[in-house]
């Protein structure tokens, strides 16, 4: 199996379990990995000729038996070597993805399992993504938007998208993972909502970003 492969079993692993439905949409593939439906259907049919996937026109792509194995040990590197490289080697959580994408094509499972335990069984990535332990099985994924929260409402920062200009906000505002905020201001005029952290500082984020933020 290539790396594109291997990128897609991974990508349809992730939008399964992001909308807890079994067939993810060929449409979500192609807006996730940013190419063409075409392009997406033409790789799908080769997995599904590989027995990796199995396509149902109009309701979408699922992983069989063997797709799902390979893509569960390929999210469950990628992320503990975010962690190391996290943690560690203290690289900024705008660049562990990148240099995970690389390691986790050639690490074999002995360095898998052995730098999870060494990191003491992560549940979690530096981002929030569950990490699958030795039997696949992952903790619950935070799937409530703060997009849905009304004016006044605290809540901790469990999850967030790893796109890089996300990213990259929440670092200039100094917003971390499990830092606790409250709803200050809610406007809806503007789509923006005002954030106020536990020293008071308010942060603008319009509702695009915070879409992509969940408690």
């Amino acid at each position: 199996m290539n790396i594109t492969e291997e990128n897609y079993l991974k990508i349809i692993y992730e939008l399964s379990n992001e909308n807890k439905k079994e067939y993810v949409k060929t449409s979500d593939i192609a807006l996730k990995m940013k190419y063409t439906v075409q392009s997406v259907l033409e790789m799908i049919k080769k997995l599904a000729d590989n027995f990796l996937v199995e396509y149902v026109p109009y309701k979408g792509v699922k992983l069989s038996v063997e797709g799902r194995e390979q893509a569960i040990r390929l999210v469950r590197v990628h992320h503990v070597w975010e962690v190391f490289l996290s943690e560690f080697l203290n690289l900024d959580w705008t660049q562990v993805h990148t240099e995970a994408e690389k390691l986790q094509h050639v690490s074999s499972d002995i360095v898998t399992n052995k730098l999870y335990d060494f990191l003491g069984k992560p549940k979690f990535c530096c981002h929030g993504s569950p990490i699958p332990n030795e039997n696949g099985e992952i903790e619950n994924i935070s799937k409530n938007s703060i997009i849905q929260l009304k004016e006044g409402d605290k809540f901790i920062l469990k999850r967030v998208i790893d796109n890089i200009k996300l990213l990259n906000f929440l670092r200039d505002n100094e917003i971390k993972l499990y830092d606790e905020f409250e709803i200050s201001r809610l406007d809806e005029f503007n789509e923006i909502i005002v954030l106020k952290n536990k020293k008071g500082k308010e942060i603008y984020i319009n509702f695009s970003n915070c879409k992509m933020l969940f408690y």
